[in-house]
C-alpha cells in the first residue's frame, strides 16, 4: 500500500508542476489569450504517446560567509556550482517502454563524469553500474546491468506493482483538468506574455511556432499566491479523484477547510515574506509547435533568501527539449541478456563481502 501511494503521490506532484511546463502560444497570430492556448496546450499534451527528448539542470548556489566557515562546506559548494546534469531519452506509453541517458559532469582544475544509462519495460528496469575512474568498478561488474524485477518489488512490499497505460490515461486526463481550473485562476495575460523566437532565446534546433514567458516578480508574487490560493480547492478535488492516491472526501474537505482558516494568516505575514525573499528571475519560458504540443520548456529561476541579516542566493536553469512525437520511436538499448545482467541482491552481498 506504501508503495502504491507513494508511487501515486509522486505522479500527482510530477502533474501539478506539469502546469508551469506547459506550452502557450501567439495570441495575435490566434486571437486567444495566453491562458487559453496553454490549456489547450496541456491537452495536447495528454495526446503524447510517444516522444524523444534532452535536456540539462545547472545550479547556482551563493551562501552567506557563515555557512561557509568551513573548508569542507566552501568546497561541497563550489561542487555543486560547478556540476551540470544532463539527460536525454526515448519513451512511449503502450507497450510501456523507456530508456533514460544521465550524465553528471563536475569542471575545474579536474573534469569528472559519472555517466548512467537506464532502460524500463511494463515488468522489469534495468541500471547499466557506472563505472568511473575514482570507483572503478571490479571486472565482474564492467559493462553490467542491475536487474530490478517490479512483480518482485510488489511482493516484498506487500502490494501489486503495475504499469497500466489507461492509468496513465487517467493522469493525462486529470492533468489536463487541473491545468484548466489553475489557467482559469489568471487575468488575461496577467502573468503570462507571448513572445518571439528570437526574443526568448530558443535553441535554433527548436520546434517552435508559438513562445510564451511566464514571469513572476517582487510586484506580482502575491496576486499570484492569492489568485492560486482560490482555485486550489478546486485542484485538491481532482486529485481526490485518483483511486491510487487513497484519500477520502472527509480528508480533502479538512484540507480545504484548513486552507480557507490559513489564508488571512499567511497574507496577514506577507511583509515577513517580502524581507526574506528578493526575486531577480523566476521565468518559464515554453515553445509549442504547428501541431500543438510543447516542444521546449526553460525555467529558471535567481532568488535572495535574508534570514538573521545575512543573504544567501539560490538558483537554477533546466532546460528540456521534446521531438518526435507520435512518431515510431527508436531505442538506443534493448534488453539486456542474461550474461549482462546482475539481481540487485547479488550486487548488494557483492559490495557487502558476502
Amino acid at each position: 500500500m506504501l508503495l502504491r501511494k507513494t508511487l501515486t503521490f509522486a505522479t500527482a506532484v510530477l502533474l501539478i508542476l506539469g502546469l508551469f511546463l506547459a506550452g502557450c502560444g501567439n495570441q495575435a497570430a490566434n486571437q486567444k489569450t495566453a491562458q487559453e492556448i496553454l490549456t489547450e496546450a496541456f491537452k495536447k499534451s495528454a495526446e503524447v504517446t510517444s516522444s524523444k527528448y534532452e535536456g540539462s539542470m545547472k545550479l547556482n548556489l551563493q551562501l552567506p560567509d557563515s555557512a561557509l566557515d568551513s573548508p569542507e562546506a566552501a568546497m561541497v559548494l563550489n561542487m555543486l556550482n560547478s556540476a551540470e546534469l544532463t539527460f536525454r531519452g526515448t519513451s512511449q506509453i503502450d507497450p510501456m517502454m523507456a530508456e533514460l541517458f544521465l550524465t553528471a559532469r563536475i569542471t575545474g582544475d579536474t573534469e569528472i563524469a559519472i555517466n548512467m544509462s537506464m532502460l524500463i519495460t511494463e515488468e522489469k528496469m534495468w541500471i547499466k553500474i557506472p563505472n568511473t575512474p575514482f570507483l572503478p568498478l571490479p571486472d565482474e561488474l564492467v559493462d553490467k546491468y542491475v536487474e530490478l524485477d517490479f512483480a518482485e518489488l510488489g511482493a516484498m512490499a506487500g502490494e501489486e506493482f503495475t504499469f497500466d497505460p489507461e492509468q496513465q490515461a487517467r493522469y493525462q486526463q486529470l492533468g489536463s483538468e487541473i491545468a484548466e481550473i489553475f489557467f482559469g485562476a489568471f487575468e488575461d495575460d496577467q502573468f503570462f506574455t507571448a513572445v518571439s523566437k528570437e526574443d526568448a532565446g530558443l535553441p535554433s534546433d527548436v520546434d517552435a511556432d508559438q513562445v510564451v514567458k511566464f514571469e513572476l516578480t517582487n510586484e506580482n508574487l502575491r496576486p499570484f499566491f492569492e489568485a492560486v490560493i482560490e482555485v486550489l480547492p478546486g485542484m485538491l478535488d481532482k486529485l481526490a479523484e485518483i483511486d491510487e492516491f487513497d484519500l477520502a472526501q472527509a480528508e480533502i474537505d479538512d484540507l480545504k477547510a484548513q486552507l480557507e482558516a490559513d489564508k488571512d494568516e499567511i497574507f496577514a505575514d506577507w511583509d515577513q515574506v517580502e524581507e526574506t525573499l528578493n526575486i531577480n528571475d523566476l521565468t518559464v519560458i515554453t515553445a509549442v509547435n504547428k501541431e500543438g504540443f510543447v516542444t521546449y520548456t526553460d525555467v529558471k529561476a535567481n532568488i535572495d533568501i535574508t534570514a538573521d541579516g545575512e543573504t544567501g542566493t539560490f538558483g537554477f536553469d533546466i532546460k528540456m527539449k521534446q521531438s518526435e512525437i507520435n512518431k515510431n520511436p527508436s531505442f538506443e538499448i534493448s534488453e539486456p541478456s542474461a550474461d549482462d545482467v546482475i539481481p540487485l541482491e547479488d550486487l548488494m552481498n557483492m559490495f557487502m563481502g558476502f
